[in-house]
C-alpha cells in the first residue's frame, strides 16, 4: 500500500501537523505502507522543514496567493492532478488550506480515498479566527472536501464532537 500525506509545510513552528506527519509515517513504514509526503516550501527563509525520515517528501514552491491562502502552490496542484492516481490512498493533514483542498479536488477526480485529519481545524476556537474567509471558503470553495472523504480521522473524543458538529454523512474514527 503507498499513501500520500498532504501538509501545508513540515516546519517546526507549525506545530502539531509535521509531527503528526512524521510520526504517522514512521508507524507506517513499521506496518510495510509507503508513504510520501506532499508539502509547501518553508516561506521564511532559514526555517528547515523536520525531518521525516520514512517517507519520501516533494516540497513545492507557494504561488503568489500563498499570503493569503496558506500553502498556495500551483505546483503542487500540477503535481497532484499528474500523480494521485498512483497512491492507494491520500491522508489529508488539516483543513483550511490550498494543499487539502487541492488533494481532496484531485483524489476525487481520480477515484482515490482519502481521509481528513482535522488535527483541530473544527474546533470552536480555530473555526473563530478569520471566520469571514472560513465561512467564504467553506460556502463557495470546499463544499465537497468533508463530504467526499472516506473518513475523518479524530484524535480525541472532543475533535470527533468538533467534526460531527460540521459534516454529516462522513464516518469519523476516533483514534
Amino acid at each position: 500500500m503507498h499513501i500520500l500525506h498532504v501538509v501545508k509545510g513540515l516546519e517546526p513552528r507549525l506545530g502539531g501537523p509535521p509531527r503528526t506527519v512524521a510520526a504517522l509515517t514512521t508507524s507506517l513504514a513499521k506496518l510495510d505502507v509507503e508513504s510520501t509526503g506532499y508539502s509547501t516550501s518553508p516561506l521564511i527563509n532559514g526555517d528547515l522543514p523536520i525531518s521525516v525520515p520514512d517517507a519520501e517528501v516533494r516540497m513545492f514552491d507557494s504561488g503568489w496567493l500563498a499570503k493569503y491562502w496558506p500553502g498556495h502552490s500551483p505546483a503542487m496542484r500540477r503535481e497532484l492532478n499528474r500523480t494521485i492516481s498512483r497512491f492507494d490512498a491520500v491522508h489529508i493533514h488539516e483543513l483550511w488550506h490550498h494543499p487539502n483542498f487541492v488533494a481532496a479536488g484531485a483524489a476525487l477526480r481520480s477515484d482515490v480515498p482519502y481521509v481528513i485529519s482535522p488535527l483541530g481545524g473544527f474546533a470552536p476556537t480555530a473555526v473563530s479566527k478569520s471566520r469571514l474567509k472560513k465561512w467564504l471558503f467553506s460556502t463557495m470553495v470546499a463544499r465537497k472536501l468533508p463530504r467526499g472523504a472516506s473518513s475523518f480521522h479524530a484524535m480525541t473524543a472532543q475533535e470527533e464532537q468538533d467534526a460531527a458538529a460540521r459534516v454529516s454523512g462522513v464516518p469519523i474514527d476516533v483514534i
